[in-house]
């Protein structure tokens, strides 16, 4: 439950990041402080798109983020936060599906007043997502994909390549985590003999992989590597 709470609560920031880009783009902040009222918005809409899972089971995390920033860019447009504009938002739904998220994407892109992307949640969806909005130049901003290597290319360890330069996100790496919670059994709990389930997905794998290559360095075993079958109840696990 903490992932899921962390990745719409950081959705703001992400929100924030993406206005300071817009704001650096317009020259600087507005001037007020009100309601939005007497802001000057003549030179149209700027929109912030999101691709995130609005229906399905991780539903709850996807409105999470389109909560989160529907109320930044509210707040944003009461203080007059881009001189000149108005600030929307536009939601696409992934559906925690790479090749409905890709669409998304796609479409979001042909909107010339698109700024920037939030999103999307899952890492098999970022990494269908990341070379539709990098080859249109956008940029988006992840509160959830850890995948290493949508930062560091497929070889991390022997030729990290940063692939997108237009992918940010405001989340630790499975490179992070993963050593983080072997470390933590291995010393904190003592535990010198583990077994590791994942639920084959990306996000699943790519911490079952981080935490195994830890747990041997901290002298503990790995005694069985198993992936969960398509359609076992995940409860938190995403």
């Amino acid at each position: 439950m903490r992932r899921r709470r962390a990745g719409a609560v950081t959705a703001i920031a992400v929100v924030a990041a993406l206005l300071a880009l817009v704001l650096a783009g317009c020259g600087g902040a507005g001037g007020s402080s009100g309601d939005g009222g007497d802001c000057d918005t003549s030179r149209g809409t700027l929109v912030v798109g999101l691709v995130a899972p609005l229906s399905g089971e991780l539903a709850s995390v996807g409105l999470g983020m389109k909560n989160s920033a529907d109320l930044a860019v509210t707040q944003a447009n009461a203080r007059c936060a881009v001189p000149g504009y108005h600030l929307a938002v536009q939601s696409q739904d992934d559906r925690a599906d790479p090749a409905t998220g890709a669409a998304a994407a796609a479409t979001l892109a042909r909107d010339p007043s698109l700024v920037g992307v939030l999103g999307p949640f899952n890492s098999s969806v970022a990494q269908a997502v990341q070379p539709v909005l990098g080859e249109a130049g956008v940029v988006q901003i992840s509160p959830g994909s850890t995948a290493t290597a949508l930062t560091r290319g497929a070889n991390p360890a022997t030729a990290p390549l940063r692939q997108y330069q237009t992918f940010f996100r405001t989340v630790a790496t499975d490179a992070v985590q993963g050593p983080a919670a072997a470390t933590y059994l291995a010393r904190a709990e003592g535990k010198r003999r583990v077994a590791v389930v994942s639920d084959g997905k990306t996000y699943g794998e790519g911490l079952a992989e981080e935490f195994s290559k830890q747990l041997a360095t901290e002298g503990a075993q790995v005694v069985a590597r198993v992936s969960a079958p398509a359609g076992t109840p995940r409860g938190d696990v995403v």
